[in-house]
């Protein structure tokens, strides 16, 4: 358990309020479509998304691989409610766990991919590192892993803006983030082929795609 969770956008009275200041805040469409091309999910699959949030990721991926078996975790229970809600609604039979990312409630090298959006720049230093190891732990041999969080945006102006999002979700947690360094994390837990690809410019900042792999013997 984490006791320094943060709910989505750190105030639970504004979860209501996510998805909207998602989609406009981080060009939400653009960022999940990238993400789902680069995990290139595919029919018989077991796909994780980690901190799901309200389910739209789970929904694309739904889409773009009919016959993967999906599970989300969060930990946040009203976030997770709006998920299931959402998921429910269109269809999709996706499985929705409550969890801590550090203690994820799986068992070992079960999923061939795993997701993660806008996510790891809610976890203090310690935790994304026990949360990778998790990640690790949970893939099969070969599993792949993609990664779409703030990252060190090249302009002024936008670092700046990025300072919004630190003052509203704290300023340790999103230290490496604002350094460009989450990639680092993945590296020290044995995760190979780790790659930072180009970034997407967005209203508060930059989202950074981090893709992995966890290797044939890890």
């Amino acid at each position: 358990m984490d006791a320094e969770f943060i709910p989505a956008l750190r105030f639970a009275v504004l979860t209501p309020w996510y998805d909207r200041v998602v989609a406009w805040s981080t060009r939400e469409a653009a960022m999940k479509a990238r993400v789902v091309a680069l995990a290139a999910p595919r029919s018989g699959e077991r796909v994780l998304d980690l901190g799901c949030g309200t389910g739209t990721l789970l929904l694309a991926l739904a889409k773009a691989a009919p016959g993967a078996s999906l599970t989300g975790v969060d930990a946040d229970p009203t976030i997770l409610a709006l998920a299931t809600a959402k998921t429910q609604a269109a269809g999709v039979g996706a499985r929705l766990l409550p969890g801590w990312s550090n203690a994820l409630p799986l068992p070992q090298s079960c999923f061939d991919a795993a997701v993660s959006t806008l996510f790891f720049h809610h976890l203090q230093p310690h935790a994304k590192r026990r949360t990778v190891q998790e990640l690790l732990r949970v893939l099969r041999p070969g599993g792949r892993l993609v990664i779409a969080d703030f990252g060190r945006a090249d302009a002024g102006w936008r670092r700046g803006m990025f300072h919004m999002v630190r003052l509203l979700d704290g300023y340790p947690n999103t230290r490496d983030h604002a350094a460009g360094t989450l990639a680092t994390y993945l590296l020290d837990a044995g995760f190979v082929d780790v790659r930072s690809l180009a970034p997407l410019p967005v209203p508060l900042g930059s989202i950074d795609f981090l893709v992995a792999t966890r290797p044939a013997r890890a």
